[in-house]
């Protein structure tokens, strides 16, 4: 008879732990679905906040582009629009150009004719990001090399950027990309 009772006794507890067991495996099965959603819902917002920033970080680099020209010893004349790009590049020879580069250049986030002390024009092309990245500086010296190979004339390639992405710092050390670094008051 204890025997029994002690059998019984023990069969119980195995139930409740086979039962906390179930309990916890459905309790886990629900977090890592709310995790999933919670996830989804941050990317989401990152999705939605991205295009923001990259207008935010463009607006701010266009507001100081006379700093970004005093840097590099010129004086801004003006920041081209893309009718002037598109002038640009249709006035030159550009057959050899895949045609996203063409739509890149058109839609650079900032191109601007400057003269140096000397009175000889030179350009400035920049690419204004929250965070600098190798994207971007490839962009710049990409955009600054047509321009040069547009108009004949020296051109710039200058980041506006927040902050650096560090894989990239070494290209603005280098010298081939002048980074603006944008206060956060910019």
């Amino acid at each position: 008879m204890a025997t029994d009772h002690l059998n019984n006794e023990t069969n119980q507890r195995l139930e409740r732990l086979e039962s906390g067991q179930e309990d916890l495996r459905a309790g886990q099965k629900e977090l890592r679905q709310t995790v999933a959603r919670i996830e989804r819902s941050v990317e989401a917002i990152r999705n939605d906040i991205g295009p923001l920033k990259a207008a935010h970080a463009r607006n701010s680099a266009l507001r100081v582009s006379y700093r970004v020209c005093e840097d590099l010893g010129l004086d801004e004349i003006r920041v081209l629009d893309r009718n002037a790009l598109r002038a640009m590049v249709r006035r030159s020879d550009t057959l050899d150009l895949p045609r996203n580069h063409r739509y890149s250049f058109i839609k650079a986030d900032a191109v601007i004719e400057a003269t140096n002390d000397a009175g000889e024009t030179h350009y400035v092309a920049m690419e204004a990001s929250f965070t600098a990245d190798e994207r971007d500086t490839n962009r710049a010296v990409r955009n600054a090399g047509y321009l040069t190979q547009f108009t004949g004339q020296p051109a710039h390639a200058v980041v506006a950027a927040l902050r650096i992405d560090n894989r990239t710092a070494d290209v603005f050390t280098s010298g081939q990309v002048h980074w603006r670094r944008l206060d956060e008051e910019d």
